[in-house]
């Protein structure tokens, strides 16, 4: 899923649905997460501000970040989560257009998420697989601009 997106305008027109999606807070979701994983990690042009808004990137993040703390909360660590966790990780690529993208500092998402990443670090790492938690520490330290080349090639292979 995801991977038939080429087009910017598409690209854009599936940001627009997904946005209208969290906001209307749709169940049945899984798809939709696994197209902007694939779409962010695999379309470089994506994270374009021509193609989606800084507003409505920030939605979108909101209601994975929604969708996240969800699955954690119920202790469900398998497809919805692993989507929400690596779209999110994907979405930092963002600051190659926008270098203060989800920065530390007042950014409401940043401090979000490096709370619910920090939680499962510390707190719940042992419910998940070694790959996961990887991923997350991986993704906390993008969060934190501290990632390193290594880091780099960990995301490499998936969950």
């Amino acid at each position: 899923m995801g991977l038939c997106f080429e087009d910017p305008s598409d690209i854009k027109s599936f940001f627009a649905a997904l946005e209208q999606l969290f906001q209307l807070r749709c169940s049945g979701i899984n798809e939709w997460l696994r197209t902007i994983r694939n779409i962010v990690r695999f379309r470089d042009h994506a994270l374009q501000p021509e193609i989606v808004s800084k507003g409505r990137l920030e939605n979108i993040i909101s209601g994975l970040l929604r969708s996240l703390e969800g699955e954690v909360r119920v202790s469900n660590f398998a497809q919805i989560y692993n989507n929400c966790i690596l779209a999110i990780l994907y979405l930092l690529k963002r600051r190659r257009y926008e270098p203060d993208f989800m920065t530390s500092g007042d950014d409401h998402y940043n401090q979000r998420l490096d709370n619910i990443l920090s939680a499962l670090i510390n707190k719940r790492r042992n419910e998940l697989s070694n790959r996961q938690s990887e991923i997350v520490s991986i993704t906390l330290r993008f969060l934190r601009q501290e990632a390193s080349y290594a880091d780099l090639q960990g995301i490499m292979i998936e969950v």
